[in-house]
């Protein structure tokens, strides 16, 4: 393939993107799963604790998240 044509192929994912609008909430868990894995692979001196250490952060983000979700949905309700 030409490199046009990758341009091309790239290009259309950005005028006609994927159909994501009814499952978009569950690209959240890889993300916060790269994000943890990264963060903690660059802040541990000893990487054998790397898989607990990147699943418990794995776990806070989450439920950071569903707390400030539940937090602005309450505010959002009582302001209604």
């Amino acid at each position: 393939m030409t490199p046009a044509g990758v341009v091309t192929l790239a290009a259309g994912l950005f005028t006609a993107p994927l159909p994501l609008e009814h499952y978009w909430l569950w690209l959240l868990l890889p993300l916060v799963a790269g994000v943890s894995i990264v963060y903690k692979a660059i802040k541990l001196d000893d990487l054998t604790k790397l898989p607990w250490q990147a699943f418990y952060l794995f776990v806070q983000i989450l439920l950071f998240m569903l707390l400030a979700a539940a937090l602005i949905w309450l505010i959002v309700e009582l302001a209604s």
